[in-house]
């Protein structure tokens, strides 16, 4: 019986669903600080090499302000 209740805990994944949510607004706040700080050193350079995904988000960030 004990292990049934330990089993039930360990099917469910509680730390999972807080850690996506996690996820998401680190990296919203990790593009838009990425923003801010490479567009005066270089909106280039180190928006490449930090990653190909943010640097979709250049292009959309530049027409806007």
């Amino acid at each position: 019986e004990p292990m049934d209740s330990v089993h039930e805990e360990g099917i469910q994944p509680p730390p999972q669903e807080p850690l996506k949510i996690d996820h998401s607004e680190v990296q919203d706040i990790t593009t838009s600080s990425d923003t801010d700080t490479t567009n005066s050193t270089a909106p280039t350079t180190p928006r490449e090499d930090a990653a190909p995904a943010p640097a979709e988000k250049t292009p959309n960030a530049t027409p806007k302000p």
